[in-house]
């Protein structure tokens, strides 16, 4: 059966469309990731290159903790709110999800080199330090909301199309059923199409063709959920109080799941028709990166820094289940999951930053990332699924091109024990095609922390925007019906901290 699976999955994907433009945007998602896990850095828009002295520097730019003087562990919780209108077909609908989480816990520990009696101590390793931690690089939840009145297509549309897919010529009734009754690949969806009179077989053109009227009402609801995350394991060192280097090693897990109902209404001649086609996907995956980092003081006012994240190699197992009913007839067939395994590997990031700092009163950070999402690959092992990750991979070169990100942000004193800070980041576009806007997420921040003997606390409002867009199914000959979403999340995170 494990064979069947994987060659469904190359009919899915092939034939579909779906599933294989997921996959591409699947590799672009799980490269874009947040290397911020503090309340004060992302209250600084994630400008950190430069700055250093905080747990965002285990995941960011490890020379980072080599500014550290004293050992610390800190914890960092978040409530987020995710929502977005789309529109579709004329028409416009909201979802919404809330969620409550972790984003960060760890701690750095200071150790001081000895020196000898006499010795300078300002001079050569003046400490070694090792920071270990846990943080989120990416947040999946979200509910994606929207439907309207098709005068144009039916979903059914997207059904025969699968028949007419599986061979050619397309195979008749007779042999749909076959294919279905011998377990061949591809035939449970269209069969049980068929079976829900949702498509008919024309023995005068010799193919399949929707059985629904047009000006049927769509509505498709999708729940996400789901993280990417790094277990991270760095040392930072500080050479004579003016050039910091540091190198960590992170251990990277993802997990996204997708729940999706599509719902359609109309008639089929004079008969009502009520229908759901319901997706469920589950992606799990482990891997590994590395960064290494360095600082340097150029005086007490300005400081550089630069950093190198290398790709993530992940090993990733997908599985995909599909259903689909009508409720005025009944005809119910659990239609068997597509499982894979197949291996990512994201780009690396190359990232440069600068800080200036007014004495006691605050400073000014800028960071700079470059990214060339022309080097994300697939790949696997199974032989059956060579031209499926081939054709991923060349979409891959065809869709995607080199980008920057930015972030800015700004910390200014109030008091002795209160800080107020802001920030802005933005994510390049990732596509050749440059009018394409789809996730180049903007986000503003701002935030206020406070200082006391060796405890702290840092508070941060993020909202962050972008737009993406969603074909509710592929067509042959005809324009696929595709909403436009704007999602919106807002983000509040609180860091607690003590120094020892």
């Amino acid at each position: 059966m494990k064979i069947k699976y994987l060659l469904g999955l190359a009919c899915l994907l092939t034939c579909s469309q779906i599933s294989y433009a997921q996959y591409v945007t699947d590799a672009l998602r799980f490269s874009q990731t947040d290397n911020t896990t503090s309340s004060r850095f992302k209250a600084l828009g994630g400008a950190q290159t430069a700055v250093g002295g905080d747990i965002s520097s285990l995941s960011g730019n490890p020379a980072g903790l080599g500014l550290f003087t004293k050992s610390e562990i800190s914890f960092t919780p978040y409530f987020g709110s995710y929502g977005n209108d789309g529109t579709y077909l004329g028409e416009t609908r909201n979802g919404n999800k809330n969620q409550l989480g972790i984003s960060q816990f760890g701690g750095v520990f200071y150790a001081p080199t000895s020196k000898q009696k006499g010795a300078n101590t300002s001079e050569g390793i003046l400490s070694f330090n090792v920071g270990i931690g846990y943080n989120k690089t990416n947040d999946f939840n979200n509910k994606i909301v929207f439907g309207g009145t098709n005068n144009s297509s039916s979903i059914a549309d997207f059904f025969a199309d699968q028949a007419n897919g599986l061979s050619s010529p397309p195979p008749t009734e007779a042999q749909l059923k076959a294919g279905y009754d011998g377990y061949s690949a591809g035939y449970d969806l269209p069969y049980t199409a068929f079976e829900n009179y949702l498509i008919d077989y024309n023995n005068v053109n010799g193919a399949w063709s929707p059985s629904t009227n047009l000006g049927n009402k769509q509505l498709n609801t999708e729940t996400r959920k789901g993280y990417q995350s790094e277990f991270n394991v760095g040392f930072g060192s500080n050479y004579s109080n003016k050039l910091y280097f540091g190198a960590t090693l992170s251990f990277t897990s993802l997990k996204l799941t997708s729940d999706r109902v599509f719902n359609e209404t109309g008639t089929i001649g004079t008969n009502a028709y009520d229908m759901d086609f319901t997706e469920s996907t589950e992606t799990k995956g482990s891997g590994f990166n590395a960064k290494l980092g360095l600082i340097y003081k150029i005086n007490n006012a300005v400081r550089i820094g630069a950093s190198y994240n290398t790709p993530t190699w992940y090993n990733i197992q997908d599985s995909y289940f599909q259903n689909l009913v009508n409720y005025k007839n009944t005809y119910n067939v659990q239609i068997d999951p597509y499982n894979a395994e197949f291996n990512l590997r994201t780009p690396g990031k190359i990232t440069a930053g600068f800080a200036l700092f007014a004495n006691n009163l605050g400073f000014l950070t800028f960071d700079a990332d470059y990214i060339n999402y022309k080097d994300i690959k697939l790949s696997s092992s199974a032989t059956n699924d060579a031209s499926v990750i081939a054709a991923n991979n060349k979409d891959i070169q065809d869709l995607y091109r080199d980008a920057f990100n930015i972030r800015v942000g700004a910390e200014g004193r109030l008091s002795d024990n209160f800080s107020l800070r802001a920030g802005y980041s933005q994510l390049g576009n990732p596509y050749e095609d440059k009018s394409n806007d789809a996730y180049q997420r903007k986000s503003i921040s701002g935030g206020l922390g406070y200082r006391k003997d060796n405890f702290y606390a840092d508070a941060t409002f993020v909202n962050s925007k972008y737009n993406s867009y969603y074909k509710a199914y592929d067509l042959v000959g005809l324009a696929a019906p595709t909403a436009s979403i704007k999602n919106t999340t807002n983000a509040v995170y609180l860091t607690l901290g003590v120094r020892f």
